[in-house]
């Protein structure tokens, strides 16, 4: 299966959220699904410390920046169009 995770901005503080999108993708990805991150900004410091603490990295892709939610809806409308 097909499957998009979008976690809002990976910014100024690595918590819970963002190690929580990599543990999710990386469970996913173990049972045999394919996976993308989204997000709208990305401090890759903060990816650094949130991939430590997940164990797994995987880099999310730009979507634009935190105003642009329609091109977040257009990246995710490549999955499931029927889903928007």
């Amino acid at each position: 299966m097909r499957i998009a995770i979008y976690h809002g901005n990976f910014a100024s503080v690595a918590g819970g959220g963002e190690v929580a999108a990599l543990d999710m993708a990386r469970a996913l990805r173990e049972l045999g699904h394919e996976v993308d991150l989204y997000t709208t900004y990305l401090d890759r410091d903060v990816l650094r410390f949130a991939c430590e603490g997940a164990g797994w990295c995987q880099e999310p892709r730009l979507v634009g920046d935190a105003a642009g939610y329609g091109r977040v809806a257009a990246a995710l409308a490549r999955w499931s169009p029927r889903a928007l």
